[in-house]
């Protein structure tokens, strides 16, 4: 067996794409989470408002009062309110799964892709890889996943640059404890 010698440019840049894959995994990840406990509160708010207008039913029907007609405006508007709320609330909550889904897509081929530049760093620490091999390796995950980042824009999902840099600062410390060389 010939030992095989990797470039440290083409080093770097498998370094640098592993890394920005690991981030990306982390991101997406907490992106999606985000957008499950923002579903789970739409859901919860929904329950909420039926149980009210079902109490104000219930409230109007129990105790009525002398002027049955003010009972009747402020159900009515109770109602419209809880109608309205509940149409605004409903209309965002229908994206929320699609993008939930993709999100946990793009998750698991960013964490598969981050296993797989995991075994092209073993290669190259291991020299059974050569630099031009290493380089469309490298070149092809990196397409992999630059096509499953496309994919968002028909979602409509806006970028947390505050999460992004959580993430990125995450994911620099575990390649850096687990990975880099002592």
């Amino acid at each position: 067996m010939s030992i095989k010698n990797v470039s440290d440019p083409t080093r770097n840049n498998v370094w640098f794409e592993r890394e920005e894959t690991h981030r990306l995994s982390r991101y997406y990840s907490s992106l999606r989470d985000r957008y499950i406990k923002l579903n789970n509160r739409i859901e919860i708010l929904m329950i909420g408002l039926s149980v009210l207008v079902v109490l104000c039913t219930f409230a109007v029907q129990l105790f009525p009062l002398s002027q049955p007609i003010l009972w009747t405006i402020s159900t009515a508007q109770l109602l419209a309110c809880g109608g309205f709320i509940a149409t605004i609330v409903e209309s965002k909550n229908k994206k929320l799964p699609s993008r939930i889904e993709i999100l946990n897509e793009i998750n698991v081929n960013c964490t598969n892709l981050s296993n797989e530049w995991s075994d092209l760093w073993q290669q190259i620490e291991t020299y059974t890889i050569d630099d031009a091999i290493t380089s469309i390796v490298n070149s092809q995950l990196v397409k992999r996943r630059d096509s499953y980042i496309n994919a968002l824009s028909r979602y409509n999902i806006a970028d947390d640059h505050e999460l992004n840099e959580k993430c990125t600062l995450e994911a620099k410390e575990v390649m850096e404890s687990t990975y880099a060389r002592i």
